[in-house]
């Protein structure tokens, strides 16, 4: 018992009254911060969603904003930016963290002033104040003229309470069907008005649409009657009740109104037709009961938080740390996206319409980006989350003839470079959220994108530079893009379907794609220990007078040599060449230590801190996040504890900066919520490498049982010893059969 505690309670029997009340902890759920990552500059911006959704939700509805920088695209990824002042318009399509804009469809913006002549919801923009998010809702004042918005969520559909002032007399919505955020656009729309509900439907092309770009159907339902008038590009508005082509929109009236009467709007999406729009509406929003909708928007991620309980932390910063934990899991299921509605429908990428049978089909899956950390933490606290995605890339994958890279509402974005889609699934196979039977009909395709000389009939995915990677024995030859970034994911991918052959009987298949995986090796310079683009004949292509390992060059992809210079999961080669193990960890020292000098030569005040990447460790990128951790693997438990805590601790924190870079789809939140954990994973696999724990305690319900890890000794230390259910371990990995089967991991800190 705490020694103040104690003397408290021994003063209160003293005197003859009651015992304090010793409070439960405050939910996780209770603590999620919506608006951490919404601001940064530039690199260092987080692109957090800010709005209304629940975990995997199609529906994001938020504030789409802007500002003193404008609609500036790399600001305004997700629609809403913290630094803004002004609201453009409430839409209802959004991703999270992602590098460039997609969605802010089916725009709506509350007005008292509509005029026939201004068509486009920007025309109605407003200031925001006294907003308020919270996990599943989201709520802001308008200024001008001082109308209260309430939005929330469920999987498809969302619901707004409008709060006019009194004796507004016009109290109007306007629909904007031609709105995107910046670089989209809407080549075809309709919209049909019917008593008090509108449903139509629009085509759009976005910065990470799949080619030829996707419909969204939706369907509005208000809880009052409406005059409309409508238009479409180069039409008059008129009381018609269909438009179609560009340009259309809608004004909605609902006539006076005061503040004890608000207008609700129940809007409904579907990315495969009107009908899947209006069942989702039907059955997930079939009345307007804000109360209840929120409270049902909570209870769907108390689910996923309540599975985690945290106590501990650093002294006196023990709630700012659960703060992050709690906004940290939140963000890493805002994506994927559930794409079926709710009758188990979706439409695949040739236009087809299939049917998810024990699954949810998903989509708007950043790939490259959340193979590294957020499946793995879906298999272990989610189990069904990663089996709904892996499921939904084979789905896909049989749909399409290859594996998808980015995928994005019907379609791959093919963004990005290698082959994660087999990471994904050689990841949950190994941590069991999914069977062989289940990864099964996706093998042939799998194997023939990557090992059959011929060309398949619809190409090879993400690994359309194989045949050239493979006459090199495992290295991808410059001038092909990125050749170091483009070997160490192809090499990943190769030791994670080597693990689908070996699940599939395939033996021979298995042994080559592990031999061709220490392709990066060949790349490897022992005279300036890093990692060198190659020719195909083997010759470096940028000459030694001109190589610099902290310049971004046409070696790398979203790297520096700094920063692409350790494979995930080749340890013995790491060690092999750099000679030594000893060797391998003073580049890693290296690297931190150039890393602090760096950051602490910034001036972090400046407006423009981020305008560029950086030269050394990027904990705000996806390349080399595993490094810190792989100290521990390389047997330097104080480096690793150092390096770990360092990027947890100056590079994440609370408030709109809170995120180091953009967050796909919760890759950086997820290694922070795993790191405070003391886990990282190693992808593709079953590993799991113990670190540290930030938390004196952490229970994490796992099923059918609870795991409980915890730490002593100095909050900062390096871990000295592992005890799982009361056995000593050496470290620093455990599978995770044993991780995931433990009832207790206790870690004695330095």
């Amino acid at each position: 018992m705490p020694v103040l505690l104690a003397l408290l309670l021994a003063v209160v029997t003293l005197l003859g009254c009651p015992a304090p009340e010793l409070l439960p902890p405050t939910p996780l759920v209770d603590l999620v911060d919506p608006t951490i990552g919404t601001g940064g500059f530039a690199f260092r911006y987080g692109a957090t969603f800010l709005g209304a959704a629940v975990p995997h939700g199609l529906m994001k509805v938020g504030p789409d904003t802007t500002g003193p920088y404008g609609e500036l695209r790399f600001l305004h990824t997700s629609g809403s930016y913290a630094d803004d002042p002004t609201v453009l318009c409430f839409s209802h399509f959004h991703l999270h963290g992602t590098g460039v804009p997609e969605g802010g469809v089916v725009a709506l913006m509350p007005t008292t002033r509509f005029d026939a002549g201004e068509r486009s919801v920007a025309g109605y923009a407003a200031t925001r104040i006294d907003e308020v998010a919270k996990a599943g809702r989201y709520a802001v004042r308008l200024l001008e003229p001082d109308i209260h918005v309430a939005l929330a969520a469920t999987y498809h559909a969302a619901l707004h309470t409008l709060t006019f002032p009194d004796s507004t007399s016009d109290a109007t919505v306007v629909l904007d069907l031609s709105r995107t955020l910046t670089g989209g656009s809407v080549d075809d729309a309709s919209l049909g008005i019917d008593g008090a509900r509108v449903q139509g439907r629009l085509h759009t092309s976005g910065s990470l649409s799949p080619p030829g770009g996707y419909q969204v159907f939706f369907v509005i339902e208000t809880d009052a009657p409406f005059s409309a008038l409508t238009w479409s590009e180069g039409s008059e508005a008129t009381p018609s009740a269909i438009a179609s082509g560009t340009g259309v929109g809608a004004a909605l009236s609902f006539g006076a109104r005061d503040h004890d009467a608000p207008v609700h709007l129940r809007v409904a999406l579907s990315l495969v037709d009107a009908e899947g729009a209006q069942l989702n509406l039907d059955n997930e929003l079939p009345v307007a009961d804000q109360g209840a909708i929120d409270e049902q928007a909570r209870a769907a991620w108390a689910t996923l938080l309540d599975r985690v309980r945290v106590t501990g932390g650093t002294p006196g910063r023990e709630r700012v740390e659960a703060v992050m934990l709690a906004s940290a899991l939140y963000r890493s299921f805002l994506m994927p996206t559930v794409e079926s509605d709710v009758d188990g429908r979706w439409r695949g990428p040739d236009g087809a319409i299939r049917t998810a049978a024990g699954f949810r089909m998903m989509t708007d899956m950043s790939l490259w980006d959340t193979y590294r950390t957020v499946h793995p933490l879906y298999a272990l606290l989610a189990p069904e989350s990663a089996r709904d995605a892996a499921l939904s890339i084979v789905a896909f994958t049989e749909a399409a003839g290859f594996a998808p890279l980015w995928t994005m509402a019907t379609g791959d974005a093919a963004v990005m470079i290698g082959s994660p889609s087999e990471i994904v699934l050689a990841d949950a196979l190994a941590r069991r959220a999914i069977t062989v039977d289940d990864v099964a009909p996706a093998w042939p395709i799998l194997r023939g994108n990557a090992l059959d000389p011929a060309e398949p009939p619809h190409g090879r995915g993400g690994r359309a530079n194989v045949l050239a990677y493979e006459e090199r024995g495992g290295y991808v030859p410059s001038p092909l893009r990125g050749p170091v970034s483009g070997t160490l994911e192809y090499n990943q991918a190769d030791l994670a379907l080597a693990r689908l052959a070996d699940a599939m009987g395939a033996a021979a298949d298995a042994d080559h794609l592990r031999a061709r995986a220490q392709g990066w090796r060949q790349l490897f310079d022992p005279s300036t220990g890093f990692l060198r683009g190659k020719d195909g004949n083997g010759d470096v292509v940028i000459a030694d007078q001109e190589f610099a390992p902290e310049q971004f060059s046409d070696d790398y992809v979203e790297a520096d040599a700094w920063q692409s210079n350790f494979p995930y999961d080749d340890v013995p080669g790491i060690v092999a060449a750099f000679g030594s193990a000893d060797a391998a960890l003073e580049r890693i020292t290296e690297l931190l230590d150039h890393t602090v000098e760096h950051w602490q030569g910034l001036d972090q005040a400046s407006e423009t801190f981020g305008m560029q990447p950086p030269p050394f460790h990027w904990q705000g990128n996806e390349v080399d996040l595993h490094v810190p951790f792989l100290a521990f693997d390389l047997g330097d438990r104080q480096l690793g504890a150092r390096f770990v805590r360092w990027a947890m601790t100056e590079e994440y924190g609370p408030g709109p900066t809170g995120i180091p870079g953009n967050d796909d789809g919760g890759a950086l939140s997820s290694w922070w919520a795993l790191a405070s954990f003391g886990l990282n994973p190693v992808p593709g696999g079953d590993q799991w490498i113990l670190g540290a724990p930030l938390f004196d305690r952490v229970e994490l319900d796992l099923g059918s049982r609870t795991l409980t890890i915890t730490a002593t000794g100095d909050v900062a230390g390096a871990p000295a010893t592992f005890t799982l259910d009361g056995a000593s371990i050496d470290g620093p990995r455990l599978s995770h059969v044993e991780l995931a089967g433990a009832s207790s991991l206790d870690v004695a800190r330095e």
